[in-house]
């Protein structure tokens, strides 16, 4: 009787289609390790930390914002002469988006991207200004003194220091003042 349940056509499928996204995974992931930096950057820079997704805080919450390679796009189009773009992928997302999704911000002159593991406190610290869509990141940077603008509604964004904003380029205005 196992042996009918393990053989039957949709636990093959399922089977196979766990295995491709495995493989998939260790790809992107030999990808990410030779393409993402561990040094923190020289200042002045905005901080962006990606979000797992799908997740609530961006599909239900911030749903206009759920393309976060074009939020980072708009910030380097955006960003005055000086200013780095530092994106950090979420470490619960490691190895979900590869080649295919970071080419496109790699090819930006003035975004570099950070591996995981470099840490956060750190890169915080060095931030000119922390750009969250929801994410905790926004609270931390205020905690830290940095500006913060954020696109979605999360529960710290009456606090000094955050600045609900409505398109991602807002954030240099926010800077400014």
């Amino acid at each position: 009787r196992l042996s009918r349940r393990l053989l039957s056509a949709a636990s093959v499928a399922k089977g196979a289609s766990q295995l491709r996204a495995a493989i998939r995974r260790l790809v992107n992931k030999s990808w990410l390790e030779r393409h993402l930096g561990t040094d923190i950057p020289q200042s002045p820079y905005v901080l962006v930390l990606l979000h797992y997704q799908p997740e609530a805080s961006t599909s239900m919450v911030a749903p206009r914002w759920v393309d976060q390679e074009r939020v980072i796009e708009q910030l380097s189009i955006n960003a005055p002469a000086g200013i780095r773009i530092v994106v950090k992928e979420n470490p619960k997302g490691f190895g979900w988006r590869g080649r295919q999704y970071y080419s496109h911000i790699l090819a930006l002159n003035n975004v570099t991207l950070v591996h995981p593991s470099v840490a956060t406190d750190a890169l915080l610290r060095g931030a000119a200004a922390v750009f969250a869509i929801t994410g905790t990141v926004g609270m931390e940077g205020i905690a830290l003194g940095k500006k913060v603008a954020v696109l979605g509604r999360p529960s710290y964004d009456f606090f000094e220091g955050a600045r609900k904003i409505d398109r991602p380029e807002e954030i240099f205005d926010h800077m400014r003042d």
